[in-house]
């Protein structure tokens, strides 16, 4: 109860005087990127995304990078290797409790949860178990690092990738703002200054429009969405990640020991930093909830992968095993 009381309290005197300062940040933000989409002419959202991937700073991408070196470290170790692909992860957390885990695999786990024990799936509800109570979620996503197998899968790479295209997409957007005038090319320039966009990330969708009832109106499709919800048994969410991926689709729930295979689509009702581990081997990402600046679309296009947001009964719609085309820039799930 005196831990309840003490978040009761902290929830109540602090977050309201810390919000007013953080929201006018990313406000700025999407003014910035609204200019340069103007002033580089219609049409441009998937450059404009581009542009956001891989950006620095992000906690909780480092988490994620952080976790996948410790996967690494274990693979190179053959007693914390054979440990984490031969037992099951409950098991291993019972084991790391009492310190009875491979030393290097025990070192490590210990120095994770030092530093992210704090974080959970569902955190913002402080009842639920944190990392540092119960370790069986994070053992059982390093046993599914330890499958990943193949250098351009790994995830710096990709993250490292994604950093260069998003800057390499600056520079091409600059010089043909620059083409049609110097100052114009200037003022886009400042506008996609990527480090800026670090203080977007994590942000909250908020509702241009709302109904009366208080839920946001579905959007009405357009281009190349209206064209694929025109084919049978196709989906249409927003556009969250730009790019296309034809892979397997796996229904996740929840998740806390869910299997993701390398490269497969993730489907889920939504995403919170307890989820990012998954998002290390995911091919494309669909999710029933959010807006194009919800927690999964923002991870989604920092690691590059294709993502549909907001699309309507997707866990019910989609099953595991389908082949689905996501195309994260038309905002489509059609059947492959």
């Amino acid at each position: 109860m005196q831990h309840l009381d003490y978040a009761e309290h902290v929830l109540g005197t602090r977050i309201f005087s810390v919000v007013p300062s953080i929201l006018p940040l990313p406000a700025l933000g999407f003014a910035a990127l609204a200019l340069a989409g103007k002033l580089l002419g219609g049409g441009r959202w998937e450059d404009l995304q581009t542009v956001l991937r891989g950006l620095p700073n992000n906690v909780t991408t480092e988490m994620d990078l952080e976790l996948w070196r410790l996967a690494q470290a274990i693979k190179n170790d053959g007693g914390s290797r054979a440990a984490v692909t031969d037992r099951a992860p409950a098991e291993l957390a019972e084991d790391f409790r009492a310190g009875q885990l491979p030393a290097v695999l025990q070192s490590g786990v210990a120095r994770f949860m030092g530093q992210y024990g704090h974080r959970a799936v569902a955190e913002i509800d402080v009842g639920m178990p944190r990392w540092s109570d119960d370790a069986t979620h994070i053992l059982g996503v390093l046993a599914n690092y330890l499958r990943l197998e193949g250098s351009a899968l790994a995830p710096d790479i990709q993250f490292s990738n994604a950093a260069e295209e998003a800057e390499a997409c600056v520079d091409r957007l600059v010089a043909e703002a620059r083409s049609r005038g110097r100052l114009r090319g200037t003022v886009v320039r400042a506008a996609l200054r990527r480090a800026d966009y670090a203080l977007e990330l994590e942000r909250r969708h908020v509702p241009r429009v709302l109904l009366s009832d208080g839920t946001e109106p579905e959007a009405v499709p357009s281009g190349d969405a209206a064209a694929a919800s025109t084919v049978p048994g196709a989906l249409t969410g927003s556009p969250a990640s730009a790019g296309v991926v034809t892979a397997t689709a796996r229904v996740i729930l929840d998740p806390v020991g869910a299997r993701l295979e390398p490269g497969e689509i993730l489907v889920a009702p939504s995403t919170d930093p307890g989820w990012t581990p998954l998002f290390l081997t995911a091919g494309g990402l669909v999710m029933e909830m959010g807006g194009p600046n919800s927690h999964g679309a923002v991870v989604a296009r920092e690691y590059g992968i294709p993502a549909v947001v907001g699309v309507p009964d997707a866990t019910l719609r989609l099953s595991t095993g389908q082949e689905k085309t996501v195309d994260g820039g038309a905002g489509t799930v059609v059947p492959s």
